[in-house]
């Protein structure tokens, strides 16, 4: 049964309610919860003049700061609020008061909070918090503040800066009640935490392996893998592991965007990072450990280099270790890095395995993202993601006035994409476009460009469980492409992205902003039948390097095609492209994640698929010149609760719902459709 949220991210607040609580606060009231008889209404920050924590009803933890004289809100912001973090967000938070007074006291919430404000609150707050080999300990208890509104909403939402994490913080430690006992000890895992806390926990990890490394050890007992205990004895070895078979898929072509891809490019990274240890003997001990982030531990063996990781209570090898860190999410290749991974561990039975159980994830398996810090794959990643995530969108439109958005939905035709137990994986996603398309033309001032059309039921959104395949639907070129072939897609979805780049340039040639224009593609995949929730893909820097055009002679038929040029994109283009449409699939996320919508529970948001041992891009993104643009994965059609949700109608138009309202967050246009 799935765990039920805590609270919802934002609890409205009546005016009166909320300045009598900032006033009890500034008095040092304790409250009249009868927990909170001996503990204090805040703490002061060390070393800080004129600011403290406090921690309202039980659960809200805000910086309460002592305004000195000349300060007005835009001062306030300025010295304690993180960047694009608006002014509004304090006065909202101080209501009725509209002006600064010197010595007097004023609420900033910890989300508003720069990021090292918000690390100062926090190691106010709770003093005994702090990392350990998993990630961040955090203990309640250790707090003089009241903690017994605290729930791991809360929690997920101070650490990680998101309160929709709780679910896996939940996950990590084996919660049942969202709701933290004062003398509880929870741990956020490590990827999840926010910079300051992430940085703190790997300069610990290192520290640690450092004074390992440096410790006298006997050969015969080498150091164990977590500092915290030694892994339990490891099952018999078998002579060979054996995947244990995912559900049966019965696709027609094949089962996402990416498989409509022409040859895609390869993944180009530097090469491995740091020199290893010098060359042992084949029987020499281990050598010393390097700690990286998410709970890995690297070493090496007889067989290599690996990365380590203790199983939690509950986590299984496919979900929680495959599917987490090496990125592979389809059927077949999970199984088949299961099986690689069971038999470098020694474990005979993929299933119960034990708590505790130390599994080696052979090194070249890792994504980069798991690697030490010091690693040059990981570095390189980073400093891509660094550089788009610095690109920020800076058009704004109220009510998506002047706003171009083209939309697709995946296969179609005689394609259906995928189809398992009777849904077909192109009519719910045409239905989700077509809903989108309503919402978006009746209550909003966007003007929307389909690039697939169905003539019999044209964008009429259809109720229902079971979506009949219609076969006719056609790409809007000119003239008209109907999808053939399923087992040969490339036409089609190159018609897509070519037909996306002649809307945007008639579009710029007629004086629209290329910011103003979006694409979004939609898609249900058929990934491992562990994995549930929606994924977005956005146009990852390092897989557009090169030059694209169809070179299919079937292109020249088309007035979109017939002289386009091949297309390709500076290093600029390309990371500007991945930030803006990086911005906007984050808001995707959690705005479905706000309309209750399970969202995939790593990487949500992704800038490559891996599969079949290739890393590339899907066509519809890769060649694309629109620089907003995304693929929604909607759901797993490989799991039955997922599948069955594609197929409720009101799913879908909470689904449709969630894409508008993240739509009209990236511009910033305020307002939600129909104020739902």
């Amino acid at each position: 049964m799935p765990t039920a949220i805590p609270r919802s991210p934002s609890r409205p607040r009546a005016a009166g309610r909320a300045a009598a609580a900032a006033l009890a606060v500034m008095v040092g009231a304790l409250g009249s919860h009868p927990a909170a008889p001996a503990l204090a209404s805040w703490v002061a920050l060390p070393g800080e003049t004129g600011l403290r924590a406090s921690l309202e009803k039980g659960r809200e933890l805000v910086l309460l700061i002592q305004a000195r004289g000349g300060d007005d809100y835009e001062r306030l912001a300025s010295r304690y609020l993180g960047p694009g973090r608006p002014v509004s967000g304090l006065t909202q938070a101080n209501p009725g008061r509209a002006r600064i007074t010197a010595g007097s006291w004023y609420r900033a919430p910890i989300e508003l909070l720069s990021a090292s404000w918000r690390e100062k609150t926090l190691r106010a707050a709770f003093p005994a918090d702090g990392p350990d080999e998993n990630g961040w300990v955090h203990r309640p208890g250790s707090s003089s503040l009241n903690t017994y509104g605290e729930g791991a909403w809360e929690l997920a939402l101070w650490y990680t800066g998101d309160g929709r994490n709780f679910d896996a913080v939940m996950r990590a430690n084996a919660l049942t009640d969202p709701i933290l006992a004062r003398g509880a000890s929870v741990t956020i895992p490590a990827h999840l935490l926010l910079d300051p806390f992430r940085a703190a926990w790997e300069k610990a990890m290192r520290d640690a392996a450092s004074r390992r490394a440096s410790a006298p050890s006997s050969p015969a007992s080498p150091p164990p893998v977590s500092p915290a205990s030694p892994a339990p004895p490891r099952p018999p070895v078998a002579p060979r592991a054996t995947p244990a078979s995912p559900a049966p898929r019965t696709a027609v072509g094949d089962e996402d965007a990416g498989d409509e891809n022409e040859e895609g490019e390869e993944e180009t990274l530097p090469d491995e990072g740091e020199p290893l240890p010098e060359a042992r003997s084949p029987r020499a001990a281990p050598s010393p450990r390097t700690v990286g982030p998410s709970e890995l531990v690297f070493a090496k063996d007889d067989d290599g280099d690996y990365a380590a990781y203790r199983l939690k209570p509950g986590e299984a090898l496919y979900s929680s270790v495959v599917v987490r860190f090496t990125g592979r999410i389809d059927p077949e290749d999970v199984g088949e890095a299961a099986a690689i991974i069971a038999k470098r561990s020694g474990i005979a039975a993929m299933k119960n395995i034990p708590a505790g159980f130390t599994v080696k994830i052979p090194r070249d398996m890792v994504l980069p993202e798991f690697l030490p810090p010091d690693d040059r794959k990981r570095r390189a990643v980073e400093e891509v993601r660094r550089e788009a995530e610095s690109v920020k969108n800076p058009v704004r439109s109220r009510n998506l006035e002047g706003i171009h958005v083209i939309l697709d939905a995946g296969h179609g035709g005689i394609d259906p994409g995928a189809f398992i137990e009777g849904v077909a994986e192109h009519e719910v996603a045409y239905d989700v476009l077509c809903r989108v398309k309503r919402l978006l033309e009746t209550e909003t001032g966007a003007i929307v460009h389909p690039i697939i059309e169905d003539p019999a039921g044209k964008f009429e959104p259809r109720g229902g469980r079971i979506l009949r395949a219609s076969g006719r639907e056609e790409i809007l070129t000119t003239p008209v492409h109907v999808n053939g072939d399923p087992s040969d897609t490339s036409l089609g979805v190159n018609l897509r992205w070519i037909l996306a780049n002649a809307i945007q340039r008639k579009l710029v040639r007629s004086g629209v902003d290329p910011g103003k224009i979006v694409f979004a593609s939609f898609h249900a995949d058929v990934l491992h039948p562990s994995l549930r929730g929606a994924m977005v893909y956005v146009p990852g820097e390092r897989y557009r390097r090169g030059s694209y055009a169809c070179y299919d002679p079937d292109c020249a038929h088309y007035a979109e095609a017939r002289g386009a040029p091949p297309v390709s994109f500076s290093k600029s283009d390309r990371v500007k492209s991945e930030g803006l449409s990086r911005e906007f699939a984050g808001g995707i996320v959690r705005a479905l994640g706000a309309r209750g919508i399970r969202i995939h529970p790593y990487q949500p948001v992704r800038d490559r698929i891996i599969r079949r041992g290739r890393t590339w891009l899907p066509a519809v993104l890769r060649g694309n010149t629109v620089p907003v643009k995304v693929l929604v994965e909607m759901a797993n059609l490989n799991n039955p609760e997922d599948r069955s949700r594609l197929q409720d109608a009101a799913f879908r138009e909470s689904f449709a719902r969630a894409f508008t309202n993240a739509l009209m967050t990236y511009y910033r246009s305020g307002g939600r459709p129909g104020g739902r």
